[in-house]
């Protein structure tokens, strides 16, 4: 009898010619053995050799992995597999290194049963559900589309969600939720692939997720919703879909079961995403472009769920089982509840309204409870001191409205050292934390009919918050022109300031000087609304001859610099606007 062979382990994502040579070999060796093994046993011709088949170990697991094995037969012989990280970038002498310090972890403890297991700092804690149920929990698998195992806890074929893992790993995750600079690897790949791995209802709910960003990422480009690539995503979007709602329901009906964490990013993935009206847009609406140019403006992929139209039904469900879990706070899964609180953000973005979440920090370490005044390091009283426009306070100013001035003052300034190189090793998660802490606290901010009364006028205080709304929803916050509701903030802005006593606003230089950015924000603004382009054209005419400005450089020294203004991203809209304005006056 011939001694007991083991399997080989193979690079999963081979890098060379000769790692993808040594691959194929192994794997054809081992397809032709178990042919072989089985053609003798089928034939019958030689009863030693059978019986001595019969009784190896070799041939117990290759039986046990049979392709045409029933499913459940495979779940009572699972494996027990150590596989490489797919952000692992350890060239083949390292991982054979890692494979023969593993190796005596792989011996068979029977005849027909093998553990599947994950090293032991790749584990991690899931939800009470999950690990009370019989299925061994898998931490990590190679992210090609080779599954020999089918260890996927899905009847859908193994090709399509090796794919969309595959996407997810490489594409979405990572820039959904940048690793910091004190991490190793992204937050939802650490918190999210494992579930998806274990948990058939976040699976398939993160199939979904894949497979829209994909399908939204097409459509963004030269893509037409006729094509046959969008097409085919999309039946494989309604399967995925209708199969989470399915499993959902199933979940949430049966009293036993708690909220797990693996339901509320399967819901999330429901209510963020009603893809019907999304593609109802791309083929009614015309492409619109942005009134700025922004920097980094797919951070976070803003530019692509800013596209996505939320479902009502599903978004209010999402909330009740946030409130049913005693909110956000008691959500554990790495990155999640960061996740959510920034689809809120998105959401409030888009209707104007305050955020139904409250701000979590993407940063392990970040403060959950964290404020504008944290970050900027300050209070109201030295704010008060210390701020360059301290006289605005007394025409309606609040020192909230001030905070979130200086916050995007310092922001943009950081991402623009960015993009200049001067900060090579900027913490991606950190700047995320930053963007959405001041639109979230931004859209907080109450309008002045929502302001307690007060003593003396605030004639400042709305036209100041609605313009920046603008400038944050444009350059800091920047949503995707089609689902901006800039011709709603643009039309307030100006009925804001025709309420307003333009003359009292324009008392003072500093007063001045913010009606002029306040005025050509809104006009850059209006672009495509040409009847408010020509009322903010004409009093922007009115506020800056008798000043002298000439020239847009003066304007943008003088005054834009001053306030807020990101060359890159602005410079070109305003000059078409102070071409127009100039142009007026003849």
């Amino acid at each position: 009898m011939s001694p007991p062979q083991r399997y080989s382990f193979v690079n999963a994502r081979p890098q060379t010619k000769a790692e993808k040579r040594q691959t194929r070999t192994a794997i054809r060796s081992h397809i032709g053995r178990w042919t072989q093994e089985n053609q003798q046993k089928i034939e019958g011709t030689k009863t030693a050799t059978g019986a001595s088949t019969r009784s190896s170990p070799e041939s117990s697991r290759t039986d046990s992995l049979s392709p045409v094995e029933p499913t459940q037969s495979r779940s009572q012989h699972p494996l027990r597999v150590s596989l490489a990280r797919p952000a692992d970038n350890t060239d083949s002498s390292s991982s054979a290194s890692n494979i023969d310090q593993d190796s005596t972890s792989d011996e068979i403890e029977d005849d027909t049963r093998l553990v599947v297991t994950a090293p032991s700092h790749l584990r991690q804690r899931l939800s009470p559900a999950a690990r009370g149920t019989a299925r061994p929990f898998i931490r990590t698998l190679g992210s090609g589309v080779l599954d020999p195992f089918q260890t996927y806890p899905s009847t859908f074929p193994s090709s399509l969600i090796s794919q969309c893992h595959e996407y997810s790993l490489q594409v979405v995750w990572p820039g959904l939720t940048p690793r910091p600079l004190s991490g190793s690897e992204a937050a939802a790949i650490q918190g999210w692939f494992p579930m998806a791995l274990n948990d058939t209802v976040a699976l398939h709910s993160l199939l979904f997720g894949a497979l829209s960003h994909k399908r939204l990422n097409l459509l963004k480009g030269s893509a037409q919703p006729d094509d046959p690539a969008v097409v085919h995503l999309e039946m494989d979007m309604r399967r995925c879909e209708a199969e989470s709602i399915s499993l959902i329901n199933k979940a949430l009906r049966d009293s036993k079961n708690v909220i797990t964490d693996a339901v509320i990013v399967s819901v999330l993935a429901m209510a963020t995403n009603a893809w019907d009206s999304t593609l109802q847009r791309f083929q009614t609406q015309p492409a619109t472009q942005p009134i700025f140019d922004p920097l980094l403006k797919s951070l976070q992929w803003l530019d692509v769920y800013g596209l996505l139209s939320a479902h009502p039904v599903h978004a209010a469900g999402l909330v009740q089982l946030i409130a049913l879990r005693g909110g956000l706070n008691n959500i554990q899964t790495t990155g999640l509840a960061a996740i959510i609180s920034y689809s809120g953000v998105i959401q409030a973005s888009r209707t104007l309204t305050q955020p139904v979440f409250p701000f979590v920090p993407l940063a392990d370490d970040g403060d959950r409870t964290a404020t504008l005044w944290g970050m900027l390091g300050t209070c109201p009283n030295e704010l008060r001191d210390e701020f360059t426009y301290s006289s605005l306070f007394d025409l309606g100013l609040t020192t909230e409205l001030a905070v979130v001035w200086v916050a995007m003052q310092r922001y943009e300034h950081g991402v623009e050292r960015f993009v200049d190189g001067a900060l090579p090793d900027l913490d991606l998660a950190r700047l995320c934390d930053r963007r959405n802490l001041i639109q979230h606290t931004l859209l907080s901010l109450p309008s002045h009919a929502d302001l307690p009364s007060a003593t003396r006028p605030r004639p400042i205080y709305e036209p100041t918050r609605l313009a920046m709304l603008i400038y944050a929803l444009t350059v800091i916050f920047p949503l995707p022109a089609q689902t901006a509701p800039v011709p709603i903030l643009v039309r307030q802005l100006k009925s804001a300031l025709r309420e307003s006593d333009m003359r009292s606003i324009s008392s003072s230089h500093q007063a001045e000087r913010l009606l002029m950015w306040i005025l050509f924000i809104g006009g850059a603004a209006a672009r495509d609304v040409p009847e408010e382009r020509v009322w903010f054209v004409a009093a922007l005419r009115r506020l800056t001859s008798p000043l002298g400005i000439r020239k847009f450089e003066d304007l943008k020294q003088a005054v834009l610099k001053r306030i807020l203004w990101l060359d890159r991203a602005c410079d070109a809209a305003g000059k078409t606007l102070w071409t127009e304005v100039s142009a007026l006056g003849g």
